[in-house]
């Protein structure tokens, strides 16, 4: 993905198209998503990229994905927790 496809993203779906904006699938995990928001926001950090005002824009993007996209998968991830814990209260 680069940083002209990043800019032109148009959300349809912000929860699913958030998690492809960072390459990831809905039921990634909050280190999966950190990881790949890691890789994606090296090349365009404004620490590394100042004179380019795009760049600056698509950490900005990024950055917001990244925070949108975490909670939500502590959502998932609650919610796989209570199922399990429900599973394993069934079976006692």
């Amino acid at each position: 993905m680069n940083v002209d496809s990043i800019l032109r993203f148009q959300a349809k779906n912000p929860e699913e198209d958030f998690y492809a904006l960072l390459g990831c699938d809905p039921s990634a995990s909050v280190e999966q998503v950190t990881a790949e928001f890691k890789a994606r926001v090296k090349d365009c950090h404004p620490d590394k990229n100042s004179a380019d005002p795009q760049s600056q824009q698509t950490f900005q993007i990024l950055l917001r994905v990244h925070i949108q996209c975490v909670p939500i998968s502590f959502e998932w991830k609650s919610q796989k927790v209570r199922q399990i814990e429900r599973r394993s209260a069934g079976r006692s």
